[in-house]
């Protein structure tokens, strides 16, 4: 534990291992402390080991109250005279000195101030600081204890409690645990951080009359960097050398974001000329976005900067901009002269992704921002944005489309169905780009193999105007898969993607899951993401118009009713899981073929032997006969019930299958919802269970017909082996109550209780064919009677009208209805949430 030492010269000098400290200011404690590595240190004061010099003079516990905080001891102070009314104290007791501080009558005042070196090796993120302390107030209700802090362009203050929230009265004495952490220093080796707390009192005049610390703990924090950069993914898009703006010199530069992640430049360096600044505090760019980091001159602008850089200033007769990340420069932009106050704009952010931008990239802005000035800080202007993406790293397709014209090397070996349309020129085929790449329209969706173009390097994309329909000529005009996309850099429905010069034979499309190599459903509602491909299949459109979004925060959310199935496989190679096969209720569906059913495509593969499928899909109809579909529509509000056959097949997998169903999307409570496996005659109340197991059958068995045309093969309907029978009734009690009617044998009939789940209350009906004695009862799942609802002799027909069970006071869970006739006995499952 180190020590302390309070000299009459008010200086202290302390050394231990890998803390220095010494006080400068006879003001409150300050000392230095330099970290020589990252371990926490505590400080507790203690006594001099030799005082014989020191002129200190005493003050008796009564008159400072110290005493009845800390008990037997004495008070020495430094360098006061007599009557002096303020100093540094060490008070000493038999479990040890504190340090102490009498401020005086004053309403502010610094009560511990000490400055941090890093002398570490390694650059300190932050110290947390913890202290333990007493302290005295008087005069008005309420002071404020704060801590500020200075590290070179961060300067902070945060209050870190409020006097006035103590009891009893403020004017006795006063314990508290501090704990706080001070952020975003970013002090490399040699680097200091100024830390002061202090008290300042409130319109009342809240006097601290004495303080008193017996700890503090310092623990430095290790500053790892948010991201790795590499070349390309920043870019200087607009440079305002030196300009007068409000009567103030200005200068800013631009930063562009070009990754579809969002990026934090907090630890870079930023060379300007012959000043270096380090970006100290978070500064965090979203994807495709720009980030504005200026001199203090910007502050009463009519910009408020992403970033301050206090001293930083870029010479109005040209320079160059760097940004580097450690020893490593990841940009350079060189920037000429300017006539007046113009910024330079980046033409094309494509100069610059080789990590250099010359001073023929840039152009001088026409753009008025400010009185006499033209730029166009935080915008793009008119400089021409581009969006890259990583290749992906998993699964061995890709299925992609991005947000403008994409760029891609002539050898790396991709699929696509589009063509650009111009409106004034009619059609015109693929570009060629300056640095040799092919230029794919927006709009237009591609796949590849992921292994044929992993060393291809990141997905380039051209920004397109996002305020304009853009339009696709198809190059394969009818019948035919097809793969689109989202030419826009913000989400679209999917309804925006609308076929031109004839029809599509769905609304709905499906999108690859790269990473769980399934496909899933995307509906007329559902938002299709920038860089995102979607899979329709054409009927006879010859193009395709994509119509920009709309405020998409602005638009109602749809109603959607759905039942989403999951069939998961696994065998020995690999854990298999397809998605596609949703039973969709939709106002503009019915129980045949309609424009939201589609159907099932098999995943993306070859066909050979080292790549195995399974897949789930519902049995419909259409014109041409059976179809087999990942989504079958049906009316929102079924009038009646009704039944889906649902069928699955395999390639070279087999094994133990698992359905699951847990996503059961807006379907009421009242409907009746059932599964059956037409193999093993079991039936499941699909609100009671949630999956089902099964084993495959060598009869399930099948080899899709592979197209080197389409990598997109439909399941065929000769494939269609029916295994399960989905049930659904929207009405069971009136169901029900028809069947009853209509029984000739005059059986007793129980139905289910509505509604079914249930939170409270539910309703019991039952049917007699004659007079009989009945007993209702309800049972918990471990057999207790928790209700009786009816023991007694009833005619016959149907139950009491009134027949409801209360359960407002049971806990949730499984119950079980009992209905005995005589030596019968009926029952059913109900389900009790809350």
């Amino acid at each position: 534990m180190g020590k302390l030492l309070q000299h009459a010269t008010g200086f202290f000098n302390f050394s231990f291992l890998f803390l220095l400290i010494v006080a400068v200011d006879t003001s409150g404690l300050s000392a230095q402390v330099t970290f020589e590595n990252l371990l926490p240190f505590e400080l507790e004061i203690s006594n001099s080991t030799d005082l014989s010099d020191v002129n200190y003079w005493r003050l008796s516990p009564a008159d400072s109250g110290f005493g009845s905080l800390f008990g037997t001891g004495f008070l020495q102070s430094a360098g006061m005279s007599d009557g002096g009314e303020e100093g540094h104290f060490l008070l000493y007791r038999p479990e040890g000195p504190y340090l102490a501080l009498r401020p005086g009558n004053r309403t502010d005042r610094p009560l511990v101030r000490f400055s941090i070196y890093n002398e570490t090796g390694k650059t300190v993120d932050q110290v947390q600081i913890a202290l333990n302390m007493a302290f005295q107030v008087s005069g008005g209700n309420e002071g404020e204890l704060g801590i500020s802090y200075n590290s070179g362009s961060v300067s902070r203050g945060r209050s870190l409690l409020n006097t006035g929230q103590f009891e009893p009265a403020p004017e006795n004495w006063q314990t508290t645990s501090l704990n706080t952490i001070v952020e975003n220093l970013f002090m490399e080796q040699g680097d200091s951080i100024e830390v002061l707390l202090s008290f300042e009192g409130d319109e009342g005049e809240t006097v601290m009359d004495a303080a008193a610390i017996n700890g503090l703990r310092l623990t430095p924090g290790e500053f790892i960097p948010p991201d790795t950069f590499s070349v390309g993914d920043l870019s200087v898009t607009e440079i305002l050398p030196g300009s007068a703006v409000g009567g103030k010199e200005v200068s800013f530069f631009e930063i562009y974001n070009t990754t579809y992640d969002s990026v934090d430049l907090r630890g870079l360096k930023v060379r300007a000329g012959e000043d270096e600044f380090i970006i100290r505090e978070p500064l965090v760019i979203d994807p495709y976005e720009m980030a504005v980091i200026a001199n203090t001159g910007m502050e009463e602008s009519s910009l408020v900067p992403d970033l301050i850089l206090e001293r930083m200033y870029l010479e109005s007769d040209g320079g160059m901009i760097e940004l580097i990340q450690g020893e490593e420069r990841i940009l350079r932009s060189a920037y000429d002269e300017h006539p007046g106050n113009r910024s330079w704009e980046l033409k094309n952010v494509l100069h610059a992704m080789d990590g250099y931008s010359s001073l023929g990239d840039y152009e001088l802005s026409d753009e008025i921002w400010s009185s006499g000035v033209y730029a166009s800080p935080g915008t793009r202007g008119h400089t021409s944005r581009i969006f890259t993406r990583e290749q992906a790293e998993s699964g061995n397709w890709q299925m992609l489309s991005a947000p403008g014209r994409l760029l891609t090397n002539k050898a790396v070996n991709v699929s696509y169905w589009t063509d650009s349309r111009e409106r004034e020129t009619n059609r015109e085929t693929k570009e060629t780009s300056e640095t040799g790449n092919v230029r794919l329209p927006a709009g237009a969706g591609i796949l590849t193999d992921r292994t044929a173009v992993q060393d291809a390097g990141r997905w380039i994309a051209e920004e397109s105007d996002a305020g304009s329909e853009v339009w696709l000529d198809l190059l394969d005009a009818e019948n035919s898969w097809i793969l689109l996309g989202n030419p826009f850099n913000v989400p679209i429905p999917m309804k925006q993607i609308q076929a031109a010069d004839g029809d599509f034979y769905s609304r709905t499309g499906q999108v690859w899951d790269n990473r769980m190599q399934t496909f899933k459903i995307l509906n007329p509602d559902n938002l299709l993401q920038p860089w995102q491909a979607v899979v329709v299949r054409n009927r006879d459109a010859g193009a395709v118009r994509f119509e920009p979004a709309a405020d998409i925060g602005n638009t109602p959310p749809a109603s959607d009713r759905s039942i989403t199935f999951n069939l998961q496989v696994s065998d020995n190679r690999r854990s298999l899981t397809d998605h596609a096969a949703v039973l969709y209720f939709h106002d503009e569906a019915n129980h045949d073929n309609d424009i939201l059913d589609v159907e099932k495509l098999w995943p993306v593969f070859s066909g050979g032997e080292a790549e195995s499928a399974s897949v789930l899909y519902f049995i419909g109809q259409n014109e041409s006969g059976a179809s087999l579909l990942a989504q079958d529509a049906r009316p929102f509000e079924p009038e009646n019930g009704f039944e889906v056959m649902m069928g699955y097949g395999d390639y070279n997998i087999s094994g133990e299958h698992t359905l699951l169903w847990d996503e059961m999307n807006n379907i009421p409570d009242y409907w009746e919802v059932e599964l059956t496996d037409l193999e093993t005659g079991l039936t499941v109340d699909m609100r009671e269970e949630f999956q089902m197991t099964f084993e495959a059958l060598p009869g399930h068995r099948i080899t899709p017909e592979f197209s080197e045309s389409t990598p997109f093969q439909a399941v065929q309907p000769a494939e269609s082996n029916e295994r399960f029978r989905l049930t659904i009734d929207p009405d069971p009690h009136s169901s029900a109550a028809r069947q009853a009617g209509q029984s000739l044998s005059g059986d007793v009939q129980l139905h289910q209780n509505y509604p079914n789940p249930f939170r409270s209350l539910t309703n019991i009906e039952f049917f007699l064919p004659e007079e009989s004695s009945v007993v209702v009862s309800v049972y918990n799942i471990v057999g207790q009677r928790v209700a009786q609802l009816l023991n007694g002799t009833l005619p016959e027909g149907e139950s009491p009208e009134d027949l409801v069970w209360d359960a407002s006071e049971m806990p949730s869970g499984i119950y079980i209805l009992r209905l005995e006739i005589g030596n019968r006995v009926f029952t059913r499952k109900m389900t009790l949430i809350k």
